[in-house]
């Protein structure tokens, strides 16, 4: 994962990162956008592996892949990710 700036974090996925960011300060205090290293991320069954009933089912139907678009963020040994569920067409996940 390459990190990205608050502002990157925030433009894409603002309530994402505004969780991240309140859940972070909830267990740190002081903690700060800036201090936080912020990510993108994105999860979602490898096409290259064997893929479960239900991913063969959307998979034919759709022609998408269940995935989930997020942010995480790391401050010290503390760390917060949320994440919201998406659809990503099947030519799309290997690029």
């Amino acid at each position: 994962m390459m990190p990205v700036s608050f502002s990157e974090a925030a433009s894409l996925h603002p309530e994402l990162a505004r969780q991240v960011l309140a859940k972070l300060q909830h267990e740190k205090r002081d903690v700060k956008a800036d201090d936080i290293a912020w990510f993108l991320v994105q999860c979602h069954d490898d096409p290259d592996q064997p893929l479960d009933e239900g991913g063969c089912a959307d998979l034919m139907l759709t022609g998408r892949l269940p995935c989930r678009h997020g942010v995480c963020g790391f401050a010290g040994s503390h760390f917060g990710c949320f994440c919201q569920e998406d659809r990503v067409a099947c030519g799309a996940l290997g690029q």
